[in-house]
This record gives structure tokens, C-alpha cells and sequence, in this order.
């Protein structure tokens, strides 16, 4: 149905890739959230899940930092 090409592509694609080092990932977050400190309470650097897409870090918003003008809740 799909050409063997797109298939082999496709294949890579997987819920269960290794995690990027947290040095990689933290310009996006700082870029995403602002400065760690202020924009969590706390997060953890070890990521809980990574995917071809993605990679998970357990933290705490702290309540008082917004970058929308909205309150923050937990990040899970």
C-alpha cells in the first residue's frame, strides 16, 4: 500500500527512543518557559519518558510565574 521508502521512515518513529542529555533540551525549555528557576519550583533533569517526537521531565510550576498573564499549575 505505501512505498518501502516511506515505510522504512515511518518505522523510526517509536515510543521508545534514547532520551536526549538534559544540556540538549534545556534551550528549548528555557525558550518555552523562561529561566528554570523561576518558571518551576522544581524539575528534574533525568527525563521519566522519550519518544521520536518528545521527551517527558517531571517538575512543579511555581504558582507565580506566568508568561501569559495566567496562574501556573503543576507540570507532570
Amino acid at each position: 500500500m505505501f512505498p518501502e521508502e516511506l515505510i522504512a521512515e515511518l518505522q523510526k518513529l517509536t515510543d521508545k527512543v534514547p532520551s536526549l542529555p538534559y544540556e540538549e533540551v534545556h534551550p528549548t525549555i528555557l525558550e518555552a518557559c523562561g529561566p528554570v528557576g523561576e518558571a518551576f519550583e522544581c524539575l528534574e533533569e533525568t527525563p521519566i519518558a522519550a519518544a521520536s517526537l518528545s521527551q517527558v521531565h517531571r517538575g512543579d510550576a511555581q504558582r507565580r510565574h506566568s508568561r501569559g498573564g495566567q496562574g501556573s499549575a503543576p507540570a507532570y
